[in-house]
């Protein structure tokens, strides 16, 4: 009974002595062949691989192209504050309220087209003093009591028919990728975002909403649900599609209530 403890030890200790001399044995040019070694096999696994968190955006991007031109130097001029304020030359969209805004190039589209991404969303809160009973009515907000949905980022993506996924295969419909400033994991979380965009990058949160208006099917699977919303003093039914929301984005607006946002176009 005793022999196997005994023979298990044998065999670490001769393990560590091998280790030992292994190690005390490397040269520089060991050493060195050894890392560049271990670096051929590790790069192509970060590649194919990478430690970084998959975004809507990059789903997108393998069947769709982003719309809108970005801020150029020439766009920007400046205020009496020496603010520099974005000038826009193109048509100018805000798919949703409050949020910033996408140029459009106006040689390539249309102004009937543009405005079908126009005003399509807003964000509502959920008093529980104001909304309690079997009808409870949600509330929009807007950047004057809420400031940082200024901040909050809205790309347009329209599908590319010169692109296809091998894996997604062809899809339609155009949608928008939401993106506001989150870091929640502190050194890991700013790494992962300059790896996957770039050196300048600053930790983000996303999430997608579609330009179509959702039919019943989609209505049922997704679990979005008509309610009551009081935008500019006037209350109408809209469709709430809070469920597509993620949790850090009410904390990160400061809002204590309920957050919705809700389908404001009519179908």
């Amino acid at each position: 009974m005793t022999a196997m403890p005994v023979l298990s030890g044998l065999r670490l200790g001769i393990g560590m002595d091998a280790t030992r001399h292994f190690v005390s044995n490397l040269d520089a040019v060991s050493i060195i062949l050894l890392t560049v070694t271990l670096a051929a096999f590790l790069v192509p696994i970060f590649i194919l691989f990478p430690p970084v968190t998959v975004d809507c955006s990059d789903v997108l991007r393998q069947t769709h192209s982003r719309a809108g031109v970005a801020p150029r130097p020439d766009n920007l001029r400046r205020e009496s504050s020496g603010h520099r304020v974005l000038e826009v030359k193109g048509r100018h969209i805000s798919p949703v309220e409050s949020c910033r805004g996408i140029e459009l190039q106006s040689n390539l589209t249309s102004s009937s087209d543009s405005m079908k991404y126009h005003q399509l969303y807003t964000f509502a809160q959920l008093d529980p003093q104001v909304g309690e009973g079997d009808s409870p009515v949600w509330e929009a907000i807007s950047s004057k009591h809420f400031p940082l949905l200024a901040n909050i980022e809205v790309d347009l993506w329209i599908p590319d028919p010169n692109k296809t996924s091998r894996l997604l295969g062809k899809v339609d419909g155009a949608f928008l990728v939401l993106r506001f400033p989150w870091t929640d994991a502190g050194l890991v979380q700013h790494v992962s975002a300059k790896i996957s965009h770039g050196f300048g990058a600053s930790p983000e949160k996303e999430f997608m909403l579609p330009v179509s208006f959702p039919n019943e099917t989609e209505i049922r699977v997704q679990g979005y649900s008509f309610a009551e919303v009081k935008i500019e003093g006037n209350i109408t039914t809209a469709l709430n599609m809070d469920v597509e929301l993620p949790a850090e984005l009410a904390r990160y607006l400061g809002v204590e209530h309920n957050l919705g946002i809700f389908r404001v176009d009519e179908p």
